[in-house]
């Protein structure tokens, strides 16, 4: 163990306690996983650490001892995180290659390392987190999306990396002090022209989808759409068995009429083609 550590000094032949330490039981065996979960978060500091300052060979060095670099230090900090502040690309790839997970939230201020690198403009670095499956359209604890922040930033590469894995160029986020922000948006407040062209022509050339909702017209047509298949039943005699059940017309001695039910759909059918016609991104195949 390295000079220095906290730790030093403090093993006792192959023990961690000294030999006359009297027996407690279940207090032990609390007392070592106390103590071996002190020894991970200290590995995991000088993991961080070393990332932080691009220390390769210092990390390969931990790596080896077993240091887990999914484990946080006692400041919640994690070593991917670090490197993807830093740009360390060498000890990106030795963190990944040693299982680190690309979409692993820190628990303090909730960063996510894709978003950090987005942020930073580490293009490198991006692209290694994206190649081992990270998140393209995880927030942060603020509610930053790697896209927002790379647009925000202006780091115009970095967004035609993130549009390309598949990043939404439309999608908003809540992001805490500045409210709802769609990447465009971002690109204006932070005055990055080149990056505001890229999300124009992305958005451009987005598809629109056929069943994406379109607010209150879609809902209101749905539900006509809703109204009209349950009506067959809502008006049926077999369901009805109180003369205050059915509607006034149908009332008399020859009995309940069925005609209410075929008007009622020809006018919800027609007010559902005018909404359609309200919203055509919506329309939908004809009825049979």
């Amino acid at each position: 163990m390295r000079s220095g550590s906290p730790f030093s000094g403090r093993m006792t032949g192959s023990s961690w306690f000294p030999p006359d330490r009297p027996s407690r039981g279940g207090a032990v065996s609390n007392d070592r996983q106390g103590i071996e979960e002190l020894l991970k978060r200290h590995k995991a500091a000088q993991l961080t650490d070393a990332s932080m300052v691009c220390d390769s060979a210092r990390v390969q060095e931990l790596l080896a001892e077993n240091a887990d670099p999914n484990v946080a230090d006692d400041k919640e900090r994690l070593p991917l995180h670090a490197a993807s502040y830093a740009g360390a690309v060498e000890v990106m790839q030795q963190l990944l290659e040693a299982k680190a997970e690309a979409n692993l939230q820190e628990k303090k201020d909730g960063d996510r390392a894709l978003q950090v690198a987005a942020w930073q403009g580490h293009g490198k670095v991006t692209e290694l987190l994206l190649d081992h499956s990270a998140d393209v359209e995880a927030v942060d604890q603020r509610g930053w999306s790697p896209l927002c922040s790379a647009s925000f930033q202006g780091h115009a590469s970095i967004v035609r990396m993130l549009l390309k894995q598949g990043a939404d160029p439309a999608r908003a986020v809540v992001v805490s002090g500045q409210g709802s922000m769609t990447p465009l948006q971002a690109a204006a407040k932070g005055r990055k022209l080149e990056v505001a062209e890229v999300l124009k022509e992305a958005l451009a050339n987005a598809p629109i989808s056929p069943r994406q909702p379109a607010g209150p017209v879609k809902t209101l047509q749905s539900a006509t759409q809703a109204i009209i298949q349950i009506l067959p039943e809502a008006f049926s005699p077999r369901e009805r068995t109180k003369p205050g059940d059915l509607p006034a017309s149908s009332r008399g001695g020859s009995g309940p009429s069925k005609q209410p039910a075929p008007a009622a759909k020809n006018w919800l059918g027609t007010l559902s083609d005018f909404l359609a016609k309200c919203c055509p991104c919506q329309r939908e195949a004809p009825r049979s």
